[in-house]
């Protein structure tokens, strides 16, 4: 069987980071590379037809020319996703999420992709475009520089990370969501963001990027542990049990056990 070496350092990768994951209650299956390194395999339009403006580059999924949004054929649940991404001088783009239809428009979360020096844009790299800005210590971001991203997506808890540090986290269908989101571009979308199963899509908004190292672990966020009190002292390092402090090893041990969640992977309608 051919294996690619990148997606074979991504998964690495993602095992180390997953040991350090900042919710113990998120109960995480086996990494899943969304993107082989070397093939087109599992991207393609919307209506899942092949595309032409993206090609592989370099082990990087590369937006070459026109022609629009690059989805994967999966829809996907609960997840912490990896990759690693670059943005030409001036670019723009994005990876969005939670993506389902409204209309005749396919519209989601999105990572923000952008060049923070130069880009003609309000929004800047990591927000979670138009409804949450990033934490002031986020990194800032030059053009054609790779840079590792993570998004955590658990219920109703986002996270959005920047080369190892949090800059974003919003609670879905919360006060400040709903008020954040109806100051937005999404005001008249019903249930903006709240759909737990979605599409993933990399956005072509004109100019040249690169992803590479596309990992997702799937999580299972419908155990109670991973909601409220218990996630917060999950984030602790602590847990308690019958009125006992037990240190986070011992508490993920027993309360944060494997469980997999199979990813439905459905191809282009």
């Amino acid at each position: 069987m051919k294996i690619s070496i990148i997606s074979v350092m991504g998964l690495s990768l993602v095992a180390m980071m997953a040991l350090s994951a900042p919710l113990c209650a998120q109960v995480s299956g086996q990494p899943v590379a969304l993107f082989n390194g070397y093939s087109m395999e599992g991207w393609a339009k919307a209506d899942g037809t092949p595309h032409a403006g993206w090609v592989v580059q370099d082990g990087a999924l590369f937006r070459q020319s026109g022609g629009g949004d690059l989805h994967h054929e999966s829809e996907h649940r609960d997840f912490e996703l990896h990759f690693q991404w670059m943005i030409s001088e001036g670019g723009n783009s994005g990876l969005k999420y939670r993506v389902k239809k409204y209309g005749n428009a396919w519209l989601g979360c999105e990572y923000q992709v952008l060049d923070d020096q130069n880009a003609e844009e309000r929004n800047k790299a990591a927000w979670l475009y138009d409804v949450y800005e990033t934490a002031p210590e986020k990194p800032t971001v030059y053009p054609n520089v790779w840079y590792s991203s993570k998004i955590v997506v658990c219920g109703n808890r986002i996270e959005h990370w920047l080369n190892g540090v949090r800059v974003v986290k919003a609670e879905v269908g919360g006060d400040e969501w709903l008020e954040r989101v109806a100051k937005s571009k999404f005001r008249n979308r019903e249930g903006f963001g709240a759909n737990r199963e979605g599409r993933i899509f990399l956005q072509d908004h004109g100019n040249p990027v690169w992803y590479r190292n596309i990992v997702l672990v799937p999580l299972n966020c419908d155990m109670a542990i991973s909601t409220g009190a218990a996630a917060d002292a999950c984030n602790s390092g602590l847990l308690s049990r019958r009125g006992l402090a037990l240190p986070r090893q011992r508490a993920q041990r027993r309360l944060c056990r494997p469980s997999i969640r199979p990813l439905r992977g459905r191809r282009g309608r």
